[in-house]
């Protein structure tokens, strides 16, 4: 009894820390880390013409050029580059991207430029996006 509450401490205490603690079980989020431009608006173009996929997927785009953050678009002040960067392990130089799913868990991690549709499928093979499709199809 006395270790499944710790358990449960340390897990809550982790989740709690997330920068994204908020999208937990709620959203996917991809997270895209560049100090230069030119990478950063590339791999956003790989999403272009995709909306529908995008957000069936329950996806969040998290764009960090060097300390600019946004959110779909959106000025993210709220949540500290410095800390996404800590929590993710993100370098400050360079190019990354991460799938975050929606246990809060990393599921992609990659130094280059990543195809959507590559995204699309890893996200489509993990068992909770396969219920989502059961359900969204009414086979449950």
């Amino acid at each position: 009894m006395m270790i499944t509450i710790l358990v449960w401490m340390i897990c809550a205490t982790t989740f709690q820390s997330s920068p994204f603690g908020n999208y937990q079980w709620k959203n996917r989020i991809i997270v895209v880390s560049a100090d230069q431009e030119s990478e950063l608006e590339k791999q956003v173009a790989t999403f272009q013409n995709t909306n529908e996929a995008f957000y069936e997927r329950d996806l969040i785009l998290v764009t960090l050029n060097k300390n600019q953050l946004s959110i779909d678009g959106q000025d993210a002040s709220h949540i500290s580059a410095a800390q996404l960067r800590d929590y993710y392990n993100l370098p400050s130089q360079g190019f990354r991207l991460l799938l975050i799913g929606k246990d809060g868990g990393t599921k992609l991690s990659s130094s280059s430029i990543v195809d959507h549709q590559k995204i699309y499928n890893l996200i489509d093979s993990m068992p909770m996006r396969k219920a989502e499709m059961r359900r969204d199809n009414g086979n449950y």
